[in-house]
């Protein structure tokens, strides 16, 4: 968190001199509320100190780009080739006490696929789409 302390103020202050390395993410759910790269300065500088707490900073990961087609209704047909980028979610199911566990096993996948020059990769906002590995 961006607490108004020692540590969140040197978070601040490595936003500040290198904010395209960096994505600042409010601590609640939902897209489409991340601030990134040269946006980040002026939000901070916005930003309350009583704000800070809401606000987590992280390094942004720069994933390796991959070549396809993102294939739309109403899209351009046929489609060009675009980089993209791929995030692999694995899900797992445990069951347990605070004792034992029961159950804990990967019970799927999902691999969402977006344009490389997208920050944001909504699927449900259509930035985004569901892929297969």
């Amino acid at each position: 968190p961006l607490d108004k302390n020692e540590e969140g103020d040197e978070a601040v202050r490595r936003a500040l001199e290198n904010p395209e390395r960096y994505v600042l993410k409010p601590q609640r759910e939902g897209g489409g509320n991340n601030v990134y790269g040269e946006d980040i300065p002026g939000a901070l500088e916005k930003m309350a100190d009583n704000e800070r707490s809401a606000w987590i900073l992280m390094e942004r990961i720069f994933p390796p780009l991959s070549q396809g087609y993102m294939v739309r209704p109403g899209g351009k047909m046929p489609p060009e080739i675009v980089n993209l980028v791929s995030e692999l979610g694995i899900f797992g199911a445990i069951i347990g006490t605070k004792d034992k566990v029961v159950y804990n096993k990967q019970v799927g996948h999902m691999l969402r696929t977006k344009l490389s020059s997208a920050n944001e990769g909504g699927v449900a906002a259509g930035l985004g789409a569901l892929d297969s590995p």
